[in-house]
């Protein structure tokens, strides 16, 4: 019989971020995993502006429509700190991008994401792990 500990079930968490610590992870799949976080940060933000200026801007707003919008801002707010909370643990768990070039599969992907118009330069940066000018070059590659 095996010792109780290899029995203990654990946190899905810990069980999560071990899982991804024993994978290895691409730089496409690491700025994959940061836009996701980074747009559901800027989903929430969006709702929660949108809250705000619907309490706000409503000059007879009656005490329930009040009192419904404050619960939303509060339901969010704890959104945003369990987003916080797992843009931390990723960055944990997740490797940092290498110091190696690019790949072409990696610039192509910078070449759409940046035509999209969805992401600045600096963004897509971050995301990569690479410094704003080598994103200027690759996109400045794309118009060549």
């Amino acid at each position: 019989m095996p010792p109780e500990d290899d029995i203990t079930p654990k946190a899905p968490t810990v069980q999560v971020m071990q899982a991804a610590q024993q994978q290895s992870f691409s730089r496409s799949d690491i700025a994959t995993t940061r836009r996701a976080v980074q747009d559901l940060k800027d989903q929430t933000q969006k709702l929660s502006n949108a809250i705000l200026q619907i309490a706000a801007t409503s000059p007879d707003c009656a005490k329930e429509a009040f009192e419904a919008a404050w619960q939303q801002r509060q339901q969010l707010n704890s959104v945003q700190q369990q987003l916080n909370s797992l843009e931390q643990q990723l960055s944990n768990c997740l490797p940092h991008a290498s110091t190696a070039r690019l790949t072409d599969k990696e610039r192509k992907e910078i070449q759409g994401l940046y035509s999209s118009g969805l992401y600045t330069q600096g963004q897509l940066a971050d995301q990569y792990g690479v410094t704003q000018p080598t994103i200027s070059d690759i996109t400045k590659s794309m118009k060549s």
